[in-house]
């Protein structure tokens, strides 16, 4: 889906045999939203949110668009996404500049993956540095959520306005909003569960940073 996907998988595959980091790769030929089927080669979501749990990096390589769910994904497990400087600017994609949000946040951002590695090994020798930007990309994530949060729930919860005043397109209209907005408090409760589960996980393992370290591609 983007050429630099190819040249982060020549860059894992040409330290792989020489570099000491443990590295976690799966990749599926062919996508599919049944990731749990056993005839899909794409990990299941108990494992992907274990090895999310256990990383202290999870690249995070653009695909047709700069922005993924995994980026979200590995801020919620503790983990510290990386991607590439030059993916600020992709604007070959319906989702032009999404990354925009993410110029001032603690993510790893490389010039070219040939830096990956470097980049990654001062930070693991560093772990006063490398904890303290764990912290600021969880402190940075929280007040970045908090604030999509309260502006999506304001659009949500905003008057909806009436076409005209006979009454029967006001109904309409108030049962509409009303849908929209249980809509979103049953996804916002979702999401609290899926995080408290990350949370539980977390506690349960009690991985330490400096010991293990898996990349996912």
């Amino acid at each position: 889906t983007n050429e630099n996907r190819a040249n982060l998988a020549y860059t894992i595959a040409r330290h792989a045999a020489d570099h000491p980091l443990p590295v976690f790769i799966a990749i599926s030929k062919e996508w599919t939203s049944k990731v749990n089927s056993p005839k899909t080669t794409q990990v299941n979501s108990d494992d992907y949110m274990g090895v999310l749990l256990d990383s202290v990096f999870t690249l995070a390589p653009a695909g047709h668009n700069s922005e993924s769910y995994r980026m979200f994904e590995a801020v919620e497990a503790g983990s510290i996404p990386v991607f590439l400087k030059a993916d600020f600017d992709l604007e070959e994609s319906r989702c032009a500049h999404s990354l925009q949000h993410w110029h001032d946040s603690p993510a790893l951002i490389v010039d070219t993956w040939d830096d990956l590695y470097p980049v990654m090994t001062a930070l693991m020798k560093n772990t006063t540095e490398l904890d303290a930007r764990q912290e600021r990309l969880g402190m940075w994530y929280e007040k970045y959520m908090r604030k999509t949060t309260a502006d999506f729930e304001d659009l949500m919860l905003a008057p909806v306005p009436v076409i005209n005043t006979d009454g029967f397109e006001e109904m309409m209209l108030d049962q509409v909003a009303a849908a929209k907005i249980e809509k979103r408090k049953a996804e916002l409760r979702k999401r609290r569960r899926w995080k408290e589960a990350l949370r539980r996980e977390q506690r349960r393992k009690e991985v330490k940073t400096t010991e293990k370290m898996a990349l996912i591609v």
